[in-house]
């Protein structure tokens, strides 16, 4: 396992460190595609803050959205409830609009949810 850290980025170590912590907590891990309905988004655009959307149509003709977010894509996709929940980490690219450079980034992000009644714990 040390040589195996010897090659690994900062980031990636990181990460790696972060799904342990995750999964020793009962957190199972969330994988999404890289595309969503356009729709999806659009009705939810509040949550988004800016709401810039990279959108495309894809060849069936269906207007299709590069994620902007994961946590909506995983409470959309859940099957928890207040008396059921569910606990999901993701590492994920999002892509979203870059305010300083005016284009759209690929941002990595690691985060986890807990989809349903928060207790003290």
């Amino acid at each position: 396992m040390e040589n195996i850290l010897n090659i690994l980025r900062a980031d990636e170590i990181a990460a790696l460190r972060l799904r342990r912590i995750f999964e020793s907590y009962g957190y199972k891990k969330y994988r999404m595609g890289k595309f969503e309905e356009y729709d999806f988004y659009v009705n939810n655009r509040e949550f988004l803050g800016d709401g810039q959307i990279l959108a495309f149509t894809d060849l069936s003709g269906k207007l299709m959205a590069l994620k902007p977010d994961v946590t909506m894509s995983i409470v959309k996709n859940t099957q928890a409830t207040v008396d059921a929940p569910e606990k999901f980490y993701y590492a994920e690219s999002i892509y979203r609009a870059s305010q300083e450079v005016r284009e759209f980034k690929e941002i990595y992000q690691i985060g986890a949810e807990y989809i349903g009644r928060v207790d003290d714990y």
